[in-house]
This record gives structure tokens, C-alpha cells and sequence, in this order.
């Protein structure tokens, strides 16, 4: 997703930031006492919760209904590059270059990917698009942008109940000042969007098999991942991270149990992902400087890697 605060003729935002003409990126001073030198880093308890309730991340039973696909996490970069990251091997894959219908010069701002392995893309001007996972086609939608007075949003699909096909899309709808984000939904087939709750910051969304969404909230102090209650907004099992810098752009994924966030930071050549695991709180830079500035991320509930 790209920048949080934008100076747009209507409410935008909502997990990410791009550096772009006529937008403001506001950020809180997101400073913990704990040096991080880009390694990995064990959270001291009063950064770790250690009473959390930690999810079981792999309760789902992918074998049922489930179309043959392969278990990555799908990426999306600013130049509307369409990828797979594999975290067990930290490899990236080019499928190819969306073509998307939208205007000359927007850009993707969030993506999911959904259970057949349809990636749905938001773009900055609010058009969501429908892309093909394996082939990179990509179509328009029905949505309507600016539904609720909202334009961006960032966004992830998680399971309604456990052995179920049935998933929803969740959207975190930010506004102009980066303040806050407001909890919603997008109904499939009819496109329209429901706001829930307000949500803390600016997050980007995912799911997990046990049918929980989770959000990756960097411009809260200090950053944080956290579970948000899918009827309130409220926030559990939080994971408070060290400061990595100010980001123009992040995403965010469940896979295999763990969470891995991709974070371009304001002056960094590109994109870093980073890696949290719940069952230790540990904390990773899995890679530096990728050479993408990657804008959205997304995995199938049905990935057999366990994402979310």
C-alpha cells in the first residue's frame, strides 16, 4: 500500500504511502527504547506480550475445495509488476506487468488475493481491478470508488469460519490527515462497501487460517501487528516492533505461520521484508534493499504454506 496521508480532493489512505505530487506523508515519531541494527531482534517483554493468546496459525484444513495453486505470497510493485515471493526460499518470481485499465500515470495503492487466486488490486484513483495470479490479465471491476467518501484503502480477504470456502474482503479506509482508518468490507459479488469501525492508524490487512484478520499498523509509535476484531475494530494479541524508519510504502502477509512485511522506507533504494514470528515474538530482516518498491501484498486462504 503507499502513503498514508494524501493531499487529494477526497478521503484516501489507508495502510501505505507512495511519494507522489500534492501528498503530504505524516508520520508519528515511531521511537522505542531498543536498538535495532537491521538483524535480527528478540523484543525485551515490555515490547512482547508474553500473556498473549498466540493464535494457531495453522488450524486450516487446505485440502478441501481448494483449487490447485501454488503457496506463495503474491506481490504487487509500483510499477504494476505482479510477482511471487516464496519466504522459504526469500526468492522473488516475476509473473509480468499488469494491464489494468486505469488512467495514464495511476499506480497501485493495496492488494489481496483471494481463494480461487484472483488478486484484487486498488489502485490511487480508488478503481479496483481483478487480476489473474497465474497469467497477470487483469480486468476491470463494478466498484464504485468513492463509496462512503472514501478513496484507498488497504485490504485482505480472511476465512468466515474454519472448513469453510466462504471468505470476506476486509478494508481498512483511511482518511486525509493519516490519522485513523475505519474497518469495512467490499460484498462480493455486489461490490459495495460496509464500514464497521474505526481502526488505530493507517494498517494493511491480512488473514489466517484460524479466520482471524490481522494488521500491520507502521505509523502507530511504536509500530505494531496486531489482531483487529473483524465486528469492532479493536486490537488483541499486539506485537509491538522496533522503529525501522519513516515508510512510504508497506504490505503485509500471513504465511506458514509467521508474518512477513515489506516495507519501502523514505530514502531507501527500495523495498526490505521483514519477518515476525508469533510463537517467540522475534523480529527479522529477512532481506535488505529487494530492488522492487512493492506496494501490496496477499495470499490465498487456500495456500498450503499456511498463509493467510
Amino acid at each position: 500500500m503507499t502513503t498514508p496521508a494524501r493531499l487529494v480532493f477526497a478521503l484516501a489512505l489507508a495502510s501505505g504511502c507512495s511519494h507522489r505530487a500534492l501528498e503530504v506523508c505524516i508520520f508519528e515519531d515511531a521511537s522505542v527504547p531498543v536498538d535495532f541494527a537491521g538483524d535480527d531482534f528478540t523484543p525485551p517483554p515490555d515490547l512482547w506480550e508474553p500473556d498473549l493468546h498466540l493464535p494457531d496459525l495453522a488450524l486450516a484444513d487446505f485440502t478441501n475445495r481448494c483449487p490447485a495453486g501454488e503457496s506463495f505470497v503474491m506481490v504487487v510493485d509500483e510499477d504494476n509488476t505482479l510477482s511471487r515471493f516464496r519466504p522459504d526460499t526469500l526468492q522473488f518470481f516475476d509473473i509480468m506487468k499488469l494491464n489494468c485499465p486505469a488512467p495514464p500515470g495511476s499506480f497501485p495503492f493495496s492488494m489481496a488475493v483471494g481463494r480461487d487466486q484472483t488478486a484484487w488490486v486498488v489502485y490511487n484513483t480508488g478503481q479496483l481491478f481483478k487480476a489473474d495470479s497465474v497469467t497477470g490479465i487483469c480486468s476491470a471491476t463494478s466498484y464504485q470508488p468513492g463509496q462512503m467518501g472514501t478513496t484507498n484503502f488497504g485490504m485482505g480477504f480472511a476465512l468466515d469460519q474454519i472448513g469453510s470456502d466462504n471468505e470476506t474482503l476486509f478494508v481498512a479506509a483511511g482518511n486525509a490527515l493519516g490519522t485513523g482508518s475505519t474497518l469495512g468490507t467490499i460484498s462480493i459479488p455486489q461490490l459495495r462497501l460496509s464500514l464497521i469501525a474505526p481502526v488505530q492508524g493507517n494498517p494493511e490487512l491480512t488473514g489466517t487460517p484460524d479466520t482471524n484478520l490481522w494488521g500491520y499498523f507502521p505509523t502507530l509509535s511504536p509500530p505494531i501487528v496486531a489482531q483487529i476484531g473483524k465486528t469492532n475494530g479493536g486490537l488483541t494479541n499486539i506485537f509491538r516492533l522496533p522503529a525501522v524508519g519513516s515508510p512510504q510504502a508497506w504490505a503485509f502477509a500471513a504465511w506458514g505461520g509467521d508474518f512477513w512485511i515489506f516495507v519501502w522506507l523514505n530514502g531507501a533504494p527500495s523495498t526490505d521484508v521483514f519477518h515476525l514470528r508469533p510463537s517467540d515474538g522475534s523480529f527479522t530482516r529477512a532481506i535488505q534493499n529487494t530492488g522492487r518498491h512493492i506496494i501490496g501484498a496477499g495470499v490465498s486462504t487456500c495456500s498450503d504454506g499456511l498463509g493467510g
